[in-house]
């Protein structure tokens, strides 16, 4: 083998430390032809005759660069076994042994796409690793661009750390004490122009990991140079190894005892381990230091928050924005803790003003999140783009842009964003993920829902096969990796694709602590657990429920976000309601809701948003449920009961659920019958003065395919007729509809109007100029059957095969008004134009309806369904 001298150090440091620890198994994954042109002699990247004198099995897969097939080269001399000839990385992640070593090198400079290649072989034998697997990876010298391909930053992540780094970079988990007499003496060679000027410039490039190494050459020539001690320590702080961070920061201060920020940063480091008291007195002598010294003030504010001071944060922090306006770390923390005590449109106002005193990136993305995140979509795509003008490559701006542009059905420019943040961050696996399962809100033909859901079905079967990246729950939920919410509205059976789903994300968060409860016997907690932005359905959906639950059998406890308490707080009139507030983080949350020792946790929603999505995985109660407010199944293998009615749910349904299905023997909402509302007259809407109106007040959505032919065979058998949808708060539905509509209905699409979005007062007012109203195919009404049945109106429904397609139709037949439930699209059109024309039927049926109602408003019984269930479940996990 040729010496070349910038590279074979690596090759025998890396089998001089194989032989040290015993590895007998290498893989190594080269490209043909096996030898490379260094520039100071040919160096074969094949070296598996070095790996096999260290007496180790060599298994080599030769691959191509290139995308499309990878043909293996045929076995050499070199190689003691070959892959198979088919896919390389397949025989990779079935490879039967442990691996010692995971060798990545082999394509030329510049060859598209090698350092992705790199990136899924190191996927693909993840799981083979174990406590001393090294890997080498090649051309990470900075002639190379100095990114160790994609692999480091995900192996830095695995508890890997850098041996050495140069021409090639060794990564290892052993411990330093074992490979130190092995290392010294073949490098790092480090290169002629590293000097801690370079290393600090490195540094602020976000080459942390070459600036490391710099740091530590310096130190070998001056092993008390108090700028590298820091500045190394500092590098190893970012990449998480606190407790070193703090023994070379200390060694910075023992030399320089007058320098403010190093006090600062190792007050950080103590900080991030949990030890607040020592860290605030760190912070509080940086500022003795230097008084105006505005990262330190803001890191005090940090500390007293984390010791529960929010009073005095908050005026710290505010002194630290007075420093400097712009100050990110404060205008960020002042924010959250103003969210947290329910001001949110205060919280959006200090990043508003901050960023009006100087543009700030990462001040706009922050506002961009919080609007993101309290559904304000049009605004936050317009901040995400002010990032992107300020730093056009800011990537997790271009993967938020495009998520608030598919809530904005902008679904061509959603994916445009997210192609964009993919190639800029190719390693963000998750955001992979959330661009293959993207898809239209609302879709032209249900052949085009049946395609959408086969490559959907086709994605995840492909993820599946893949050992997963580490991740934790804030990168799952950053990255919005959840379900389509919007599968529910399909007609299909969901159960498959979201029990895929859910094995996805559940092989993240595989080792999570069995939860205890309260411990209670007599009286079980019971939590009913609601996401920020969903408490207005929760409180319409379960505040007659709260307010009614045997307190002698059940203490009921809130789970909400720290914005949510006082919404919830003023609506619910029950004496000793309990409140366990969170933060919107992931791992906030889990540790908060996991503190609350809840006997049953009731998430009133699974997949709305990628919180409420995520937290189940976490196992917080020994009994997890939800029920109507998911819609469908959650297919997330902890949530044991899914509670439904026997009046919706057809024969077979546990079919349709991952969940064990609990009946209720009634429907399951408590609610009263509205006040009425002032009439006004059709001119208030623009609509015609004549003529039967057919209205659908459903989110526009749910509006199927299948819809189109009943508006068609209505408008058809009406001809003076007009329909009234509600198009939403976004033109871009409303533009969808409209060019659906007149492909499907067409010579009658102009007698369909789309309204936008209405106030609630308007609402009630346009359903009682209803001549009929009409529910949707395949998802019904939900909570708004009530608005509609207050006012006595007639609805035709249609029920379909699942639960949400049987609401209606259940309390048509709970209130004995049958006529209004039809069998098949004919009947559905022959109906609705019936009562919508026929005056006197229609009375008659008002009249029935109003007899009616004393059996679905105000349903005690359903109070008693919620509690046989809870006794029922609790008996089966004791306290």
């Amino acid at each position: 083998m040729a010496e070349g001298k910038s590279v074979f150090p690596w090759y025998q440091a890396t089998a001089a430390l194989l032989k040290r620890l015993g590895g007998k198994s290498v893989v190594e994954v080269v490209s043909p032809p096996y030898g490379a042109d260094c520039g100071d002699g040919t160096v074969p990247l094949s070296a598996a005759a070095l790996w096999r004198n260290c007496g180790a099995e060599v298994c080599s897969v030769a691959i191509e660069a290139a995308s499309g097939e990878t043909p293996l080269a045929e076995p050499t001399a070199q190689t003691d076994s070959t892959a198979t000839k088919a896919n390389p990385f397949e025989s990779l992640s079935a490879f039967d042994r442990p691996i010692d070593l995971l060798y990545l090198d082999g394509w030329p400079v510049g060859t598209p796409g090698y350092q992705e290649r790199h990136l899924e072989a190191y996927q693909a034998a993840r799981g083979r690793f174990h406590d001393q697997t090294l890997v080498l990876v090649g051309d990470t010298a900075r002639d190379y661009g100095g990114k160790a391909g994609l692999v480091l930053p995900a192996a830095l992540q695995e508890r890997f750390q850098v041996l050495l780094w140069g021409s090639l970079t060794l990564l290892g988990r052993t411990s330093p004490a074992r490979v130190r007499d092995v290392l010294p003496r073949v490098g790092p060679p480090i290169p002629d122009d590293a000097t801690f000027d370079e290393a600090i410039r490195l540094h602020q490039e976000g080459l942390a990991w070459e600036a490391e190494h710099i740091y530590r050459a310096v130190l070998k020539q001056w092993p008390d140079h108090p700028g590298a001690l820091h500045l190394l320590g500092v590098a190893l702080h970012q990449r998480g190894d606190h407790a070193a961070a703090l023994r070379l920061i200390g060694k910075a201060i023992a030399l320089e005892p007058g320098k403010a920020v190093y006090f600062n940063n190792y007050g950080a480091a103590l900080h991030v381990l949990g030890r607040y008291v020592e860290a605030l007195a760190c912070f509080h002598h940086a500022v003795q230091l230097h008084p105006n010294y505005a990262d330190a003030v803001a890191n005090v504010g940090l500390a007293q928050e984390s010791l529960g001071q929010d009073e005095a944060a908050m005026a710290t922090l505010r002194r630290a924005m007075e420093l400097q306006p712009h100050h990110p770390d404060a205008v960020k923390r002042v924010a959250e803790l103003l969210q947290k005590q329910g001001k949110e449109d205060e919280a959006l106002r200090v990043y508003e003003t901050a960023i009006a005193a100087k543009p700030h990136a990462e001040l706009s993305m922050n506002l961009a999140n919080m609007l993101l995140y309290s559904g304000r979509l049009d605004r936050a795509a317009n901040k995400y783009q002010e990032v992107i003008d300020l730093k056009a490559d800011h990537a997790d701006a271009w993967f938020n842009k495009g998520i608030a542009c598919q809530g904005l059905c902008q679904i061509e420019e959603s994916r445009q964003c997210l192609d964009r943040a993919i190639a800029l961050r190719p390693e963000r696996s998750l955001w992979r993920l959330r661009r293959a399962t993207l898809g239209p809100a609302l879709f032209r033909s249900g052949e085009e829902i049946d395609a959408y859901r086969a490559e959907l079905d086709r994605t995840l079967d492909s993820r599946l096969a893949s050992p997963p990246v580490r991740a934790g729950w804030n990168d799952l939920m950053l990255a919005e990796a959840l379900p389509v919410f919007n599968l529910a509205y399909h007609g299909r059976n969901n159960r498959e694709l979201k029990a895929k789903f859910a094995s996805l994300c559940e092989a993240y968060f595989r080792d999570q602590p069995e939860p205890t409860g309260s411990g209670m016997t007599q009286r079980r907690r019971i939590g009913f657990l609601v996401t920020q932005r969903h408490e207005g359905i929760f409180l319409r959906c379960t505040k007659g429920i709260l307010e009614r639950l045997d307190g002698e059998d059940f203490e009921v406890v809130v789970l909400c976000s720290y914005g949510s308490v006082d919404t919830i707080r003023k609506e619910v009139r029950r004496e000793g309601l309990r409140f366990v507030p969170f933060p919107t983080s992931a791992s906030g949350a889990v540790q908060r809701i996991r503190d609350a020792a809840c006997d049953l946790i009731y998430y009133w929603e699974i997949g709305s948003d990628s919180l409420n999505y995520l937290l189940p995985f976490a196992r917080l109660a020994p009994v997890q449920c939800t029920s109507h407010g998911s819609l469908i199944t959650s297919g997330v293998p902890a949530v044991q009961y899914f509670i439904s009615s026997e009046l919706t749910e057809p024969e077979g349904a546990e079919d349709h659920y991952t969940e064990k299905l609990w009946r209720s023997r009634t429907l399951l909402m408590y609610e009263g019958r509205l006040a009425p509302v002032s009439p006004v007259s059709r001119d208030y809407f623009r609509l015609p003065e004549r003529g039967a109106l057919y209205v659908c007040f459903q989110n526009p959505l749910k509006l199927h395919p299948d819809m189109d032919a009943l508006l068609r065979g209505i408008l058809a058998a009406d001809r003076g007729g007009t329909v009234v949808l509600l198009a939403g708060q976004h033109q871009r539905v409303a533009a969808f509809l409209a060019e659906r509509f007149a492909r499907s209905v067409p010579g009658d699409c102009g007698r369909i109007v789309l309204l936008p979005w209405l106030k609630r007062q308007d609402y009630y007012r346009l359903l009682q100029l209803a001549g009929v109203i009409l529910d949707p195919p395949h998802y019904t009404a939900g909570s708004s059957i009530y608005d509609i049945l207050s006012f006595d109106q007639p609805v035709v429904t249609m029920p379909g095969q699942f639960a949400v397609a049987r609401v209606t139709a259940a309390y048509h037949r709970k209130m004995n008004v049958p006529e209004l439930v039809a069998s098949s699209p004919d009947e559905y059109v022959k109906t609705a134009v019936r009562v919508a024309n026929d005056r006197d039927y229609r009375l008659h049926l008002r009249d029935r309806i109003r007899a009616g109602g004393d059996a679905i408003f105000n349903d005690s019984e359903a109070v008693r369904e919620h509690e046989r269930f809870f006794r029922e479940v609790l008996a089966r996990h004791p306290g």
